[in-house]
């Protein structure tokens, strides 16, 4: 069984010598998707808020006080609520086909990071779109922040416990870019078992020092991500090992 001081201790070896490389990639990956913990999942909830939020505001101004006057202003009105759904719907585009990708890439990183440093590459981070199997990787992250979002849908309870059933997704494509959706759903829901609990307070964990954080304006978030994602990289070998999992993964998928 694991804990959390082991698993913290594990990620700051495997960050000896590669911290400063490894905060950069951080940042570089925050720069190209809007940050380490930002997924499709919250991209779904913010872009169905802020239409509601545009189309509220669109109404209010079309039937105030000054209503002929606001009329002869609509079609600019009309043309500049279009050109915010145009901008959401690239967004939400680009987070399906570049940053999906690249969170499995930030998650090859760190695997390869605490198994060969002396191997690693910043260029891993990247490894998506040179794998072969970048369709499958956007396919497979699509669906793992559809499915939480759905869940999240139904109640707030079901959708924590869908995020941690497939917290390792990404993790386990990094390692098998070409293994279909279903498999990879069900190894992480195999790997997660009896252990998404520990998993959500190790995340509570992290709180404490985003915090910290927020005293430099931000500017050691980055410091603090890379930490996290050590460590989470060290739950990841931990869970991944047949010992650790009530069942055997089939052969060839570790």
């Amino acid at each position: 069984m694991w804990t959390r001081s082991e698993l913290k201790n594990s990620a700051k070896k495997a960050l000896k010598g590669t911290f400063l490389i490894s905060v950069l990639v951080i940042i570089l990956y925050s720069i190209l998707t809007g940050g380490e913990n930002s997924n499709l999942t919250l991209k779904l909830g913010e872009d169905a808020t802020r239409e509601m939020e545009v189309r509220n505001e669109m109404l209010s101004y079309t039937i105030g006080e000054n209503y002929f006057d606001n009329l002869i202003s609509y079609p600019l009105t009309a043309l500049l609520l279009l050109f915010g759904a145009m901008a959401s719907f690239l967004s939400f585009l680009y987070q399906i086909f570049v940053a999906a990708p690249l969170s499995i890439g930030l998650s090859r990183y760190f695997i390869v990071n605490r198994r060969a440093p002396e191997e690693n590459t910043p260029l891993n981070l990247f490894d998506s779109f040179r794998s072969g199997h970048y369709l499958n990787g956007v396919v497979v992250i699509f669906l793992q922040n559809l499915f939480i979002f759905l869940h999240f849908l139904l109640l707030i309870i079901p959708g924590i416990i869908k995020t941690f059933k497939l917290y390792m997704v990404p993790y386990i494509m990094a390692d098998h870019p070409d293994m279909h959706y279903k498999d990879a759903f069900s190894l992480s829901t195999e790997m997660t078992q009896g252990h998404k609990m520990d998993i959500f307070v190790l995340e509570l964990s992290f709180i404490g020092w985003y915090l910290l954080a927020m005293l430099t304006l931000g500017l050691a978030a980055p410091l603090v991500s890379t930490y996290r994602k050590a460590t989470v990289t060290e739950l990841y070998e931990v869970l991944k090992s047949p010992r650790e999992r009530s069942e055997v993964a089939p052969p060839g998928y570790f």
